[in-house]
């Protein structure tokens, strides 16, 4: 007799998300299995945090929406909550903020920051799982080439344009007026080491 794997739904993941042995851990669920994310690199969350507070700035100021950090769990489906590195809520999605369930209001963009654990061909799968949920574009960081991928949805195929650290980032009809020269997210303004653990 073969036995069928046990799928969560989005309910009694978060069940298992407030046991204080998992307070620790970023864990996220997809498709009723859950999956357990390494912490980043130091450059890849220095990255991250420059990033979304040149965004978060821009929303603030324009009165957009919300911006999500890495911590906050976003219900994409009954059986998959997901906890990207940066997500932005526009206004007109919002229909109220969750105090005790993850968000369950779809981000128009979502943005990846890419460590070197990560899989490049994963983390551009995981792009496209966004976008089949309705997101409607998604950012990813490669912190060492310094370099950033849009990725869209063009006819149900997955269009990205790359962008080097001498372009702009623009927001688009996403983030309305939102432009910022690449390099600024890139130059944290200290020496970047390549010591690994192993080595240290």
């Amino acid at each position: 007799m073969s036995l069928q794997r046990v799928k969560l739904t989005a309910t009694e993941f978060a069940a298992i998300c407030a046991l204080s042995a998992n307070h620790a851990r970023r864990l996220e669920l997809y498709e009723g299995d859950i999956y357990e994310m390494a912490p980043s690199s130091q450059l890849a969350s220095v990255i991250t945090w420059r990033l979304s507070s040149f965004l978060s700035v821009h929303v603030l100021r324009a009165d957009l929406g919300i911006m999500h950090s890495p911590e906050g769990g976003i219900r994409f489906a009954e059986n998959t909550v997901l906890a990207p590195d940066i997500a932005f809520i526009p206004k007109e999605r919002i229909t109220g903020i969750q105090a005790a369930r993850f968000a369950t209001d779809l981000p128009a963009l979502v943005v990846e920051v890419v460590s070197p654990s990560d899989s490049h061909a994963q983390v551009r799968e995981k792009a496209a799982r966004y976008l089949r949920f309705g997101v409607a574009m998604v950012w990813i960081v490669f912190p060492k080439a310094r370099t950033l991928e849009q990725h869209t949805l063009l006819d149900d195929q997955v269009r990205i344009v790359t962008l080097g650290e001498a372009d702009r980032l623009e927001g688009g009809s996403i983030l309305p007026d939102f432009s910022l020269p690449l390099r600024e997210v890139f130059d944290v303004g200290y020496p970047i080491t390549e010591e690994t653990e192993e080595e240290s």
